[in-house]
């Protein structure tokens, strides 16, 4: 068969290569490697060893990059007009510092002057009015105050009327001193009818004739009195309600003259503060501007510096309040002038929508003292004013540099084994 004889000449072939190849087989199996390639492999081994040993224990800082602005701890102040006038002068310009009291807008005030001109004529009137019946009121019969009365008109008023006042009174007066004799001579009478009627001289009718003309003379007299003081008492609370108008009046018109004085104080718009001027709301010389009114933003200066930066929601997990920030102002180079040690001191709870487009972008605030003495060779005309761009980093941890190839192997792994 032909397999017997396959067999046969395979077998044959191995043992002539075996006989052929067997020296050069016992030459390599007792020669060592050369010494060269064993201190390359070795060495290798030793560096890839030290390789991984130094990813392990060094690692470098992870931070957070911010973006921001100069930004102040009072907000942004909106000046305001407290009365509705004209625009006359505008004194302030956008972007001009100005200092605390310094004059921004002036408003005209034709009307107010006016105003306070017509009031201050009322005033006067009402016044005089006031002493009149104030005179009138304790006037003693048969006295003049009509000195202490400045007012013509009200002195001649206050003239007739006392006049008219001492004439009724004169009048009572006499009436009352006529009636009194008269009562005292029908007494007189009726005594002596009173005895002629005992000596029975008299008839009874004669004697009650008398006594009845002298009631009569008491009661015309009682009724003169009560009319004189019914008279008296009606004119004081005459002459009363009239002052109490009066003076209520010139109450009126002293309130209208505070308010008066008090807008003419505005009509020179100041400055509450030393601040930058941001915006001038379309005010110009002409403009009509009604009370309550924004006319101006002013940025204060003199506050507190802060550095405001915008954190997107990702990264602000990782800040928290006290963290150390590292902040460099655009206008001044970091290379040249240094950087600002900073502390972070506020992050905000709510999230900030940035819708732009189509899409909505979600940030947080976070804000950080601000010492700008601490940078170097600062120009003389520089002036750190709110809105100035300016960049910081917050370092937020440590991680190893080993993790930089282990994680994308342990997150290639972890989705390895999952179906989408």
């Amino acid at each position: 068969d032909a397999l017997p004889i396959y067999k046969t000449l395979i077998e044959k072939t191995k043992e002539d290569l075996v006989a052929k190849y067997s020296g050069l087989l016992r030459y390599y199996e007792t020669r060592s490697l050369p010494t060269t390639i064993l201190n390359v492999t070795f060495g290798s081994f030793i560096l890839f060893l030290l390789t991984v040993i130094w990813l392990t224990v060094s690692s470098v800082d992870t931070t957070v990059l911010l973006t921001g602005k100069i930004t102040t701890a009072s907000p942004n102040i909106e000046v305001q007009s407290n009365f509705s006038s004209v625009v006359q002068e505008v004194y302030a310009t956008r972007g001009q510092l100005v200092k605390e009291g310094a004059p921004l807008i002036k408003f005209d005030d034709t009307l107010l002057s006016a105003d306070s001109r017509k009031l201050n004529l009322d005033k006067a009137f009402a016044e005089a009015e006031l002493s009149r019946f104030e005179q009138a009121l304790g006037i003693p019969v048969g006295t003049s105050n009509a000195d202490v009365i400045s007012d013509k008109t009200q002195r001649q008023v206050f003239l007739n009327q006392r006049e008219e006042f001492i004439s009724k009174m004169a009048a009572f007066q006499a009436n009352e001193k006529g009636l009194e004799s008269e009562i005292e001579i029908q007494l007189e009478l009726e005594s002596g009818r009173q005895k002629l009627y005992e000596k029975e001289l008299l008839s009874k009718v004669e004697l009650l004739t008398t006594r009845t003309q002298r009631l009569n003379a008491e009661r015309q007299l009682a009724s003169i009195k009560a009319d004189k003081n019914a008279f008296s008492s009606e004119w004081i609370a005459t002459a009363n309600e009239k002052y109490s108008l009066a003076k209520k009046n010139l109450l009126v018109i002293e309130e209208e003259l505070e308010k008066i004085k008090r807008q003419k104080e505005d009509v020179l718009l100041l400055s509450p503060i030393t601040g930058l001027v941001l915006n001038i709301d379309n005010i110009f010389p002409g403009a009509v501007v009604s009370s309550g009114t924004t006319v101006l933003t002013l940025v204060p200066v003199d506050d507190q510096l802060l550095a405001e930066f915008t954190v997107s929601s990702v990264d602000a997990g990782l800040l928290s309040t006290g963290a150390k920030v590292m902040i460099s102002l655009d206008a001044l180079p970091y290379q040249k002038h240094g950087q600002i040690d900073a502390s972070l001191i506020y992050i905000s709870a709510d999230v900030t929508e940035d819708i732009q487009g189509d899409s909505a972008q979600s940030s947080f605030t976070v804000l950080s003292n601000l010492d700008i003495g601490q940078l170097k060779s600062i120009p003389e005309s520089f002036i750190a004013t709110p809105g100035m761009s300016l960049a910081g980093r917050v370092k937020v941890g440590e991680r190893r540099l080993i993790a930089y190839l282990l994680y994308p192997v342990v997150k290639t792994l972890d989705q390895s084994f999952t179906e989408p």
